[in-house]
C-alpha cells in the first residue's frame, strides 16, 4: 500500500512538472532533457509493468475468491431454469393459448421465442456440395459472387504508371503513415 502512496506522489509531482514544460516544448530541447525524458519514460515503463502486474495479482484473487460461490449459484440456476422449463413444456396448453408465446407470472416472465429460419444442410452435405448442387440445377440466383476491390493487387500494381494515372479518377490513393515510436530496452533502470 505505501508504494502505491509514493508512486501516486510520484507522478503526480511528474504530471505536474510535465504540465509545466510542456508550455515550453516549443523551444528547443538539449540532449539532457531529452535523456532525462527517456529514462523518465523508461521507468515509468517498468512501474506500469509493476502495477499492472499487481493489479493482475489481485484481480486473479478476488475472482478465485468469488469462483466457488460464483459457480454454485450458477449451478443451482441451471437446475432451476431445468424445473421451470420441464413444467412451462408440460403444462404449455394449460398456461398459454395458441395465440399466446409467453405468460406473466409474479416473479417473471416466461416464454417460447421461435428463432429467425435458417437453411442448414444435411448430414453428409458442406457448403461446398451445396453450391455445386444448386450451380447443377441451375439454381445460379442462390450462390453468391462477392464482388470486391483487390486492395492488395492495387497496392502491387501502384506503380505502374497506366492503372496510378486512374487512382483519382477511382477515388483512391495510396496511403502509407509514418509513426513515431519509442521502444524501450526491457533493461533495469536505475534513477
Amino acid at each position: 500500500m505505501a508504494v502505491k502512496k509514493s508512486l501516486k506522489q510520484l507522478i503526480t509531482t511528474n504530471m505536474s512538472r510535465n504540465k509545466r514544460k510542456s508550455e515550453s516544448l516549443s523551444k528547443e530541447i538539449t540532449k539532457e532533457q531529452f535523456d532525462k525524458a527517456l529514462i523518465t519514460y523508461s521507468q515509468n515503463d517498468i512501474k506500469l509493468s509493476q502495477l499492472n502486474a499487481e493489479l493482475e495479482e489481485e484481480i486473479q484473487a478476488i475472482k478465485e475468491d468469488f469462483s466457488s460461490d460464483i459457480d454454485l449459484v450458477k449451478a443451482e440456476q441451471a437446475l432451476l431454469f431445468a424445473t421451470i422449463k420441464a413444467y412451462s413444456v408440460e403444462k404449455r396448453h394449460e398456461l398459454m393459448t395458441d395465440k399466446m408465446k409467453s405468460f406473466d407470472t409474479l416473479y417473471a416472465k416466461i416464454g417460447f421465442r421461435k428463432d429467425p429460419p435458417s437453411i442448414k444442410t444435411l448430414s453428409g452435405v458442406t457448403l461446398d456440395i451445396l453450391t455445386a448442387r444448386l450451380k447443377e440445377q441451375k439454381l445460379d440466383a442462390y450462390v453468391r459472387t462477392v464482388e470486391e476491390p483487390n486492395k492488395e493487387l492495387l497496392l502491387a500494381d501502384r506503380d505502374k504508371e497506366e492503372l496510378s494515372k486512374k487512382f483519382s479518377a477511382l477515388g483512391i490513393k495510396v496511403a502509407q503513415e509514418e509513426k513515431f515510436y519509442v521502444e524501450l530496452k526491457k533493461l533495469e533502470v536505475t534513477a
